[in-house]
């Protein structure tokens, strides 16, 4: 049987199950991997990890008061150190988080005040340890119904044994997909979740 990736999946087998009216379990191996499957495809699809998960990122400090993170939502902002060039990551340059940031948690915005005014320009100078994306029981409504729906269409090809899409390598399989053989209502909901390009940071760096 193949096991839900539960550090992945953005639905449940049993939820899976009930969508698609599929009372047997003689099919819980396959939906396991669709669900893994399809959830990774989102993830990729809209640029970003969407199921909670823990970040240590290094980012280049951009001379501004804001920094744009990798993932969101944010549940947790544990650190943030805003360093000179030398990256001494230190008590020199951690910045107190209940005094001088502003977090916006929706959309993964950093915005410094107060004592701290703005990000020493530098390479790879800011690191932040955070927390992001949705548990399971908080993933959107909208965003689980695309899951169960992209679920749904590739259940029916593998029922009907038909794979006409273009390779993609998940985990130890091969799984094709093709953008337009994607329903139009899941595109729809997926844009929804795409990761914008904010433009100011130029890269980031992750452990």
């Amino acid at each position: 049987m193949s096991a839900v990736d539960e550090t992945l999946a953005l639905v449940s087998l049993a939820g899976a199950k009930e969508h698609l009216k599929e009372s047997s379990t003689d099919s819980d191996s396959i939906l396991g991997e669709l669900i893994n499957e399809v959830s990774e495809f989102c993830n990729s699809y809209c640029k970003r990890h969407l199921l909670s998960k823990s970040y240590v990122e290094y980012y280049d400090g951009n001379g501004r008061d804001r920094l744009y993170l990798q993932n969101f939502p944010v549940s947790a902002l544990t650190s943030l150190y805003n360093a000179e060039s030398n990256r001494e990551f230190d008590s020199d340059s951690l910045v107190t988080i209940a005094d001088d940031v502003l977090l916006n948690k929706e959309e993964g915005v950093i915005r410094l005040w107060d004592d701290e005014t703005y990000f020493i320009k530098a390479k790879a100078n800011v690191k932040v340890t955070y927390t992001a994306g949705w548990a399971l029981s908080s993933v959107p409504g909208d965003l689980q119904l695309a899951v169960y729906n992209l679920i749904g269409v590739q259940y029916k090809l593998w029922q009907e044994q038909r794979y006409t899409v273009q390779s993609d390598n998940v985990g130890s399989r091969s799984r094709a997909w093709k953008l337009e053989n994607i329903p139009s209502d899941v595109k729809l909901i997926l844009d929804n979740y795409l990761k914008p390009d904010f433009g100011f940071n130029d890269y980031s760096h992750k452990d």
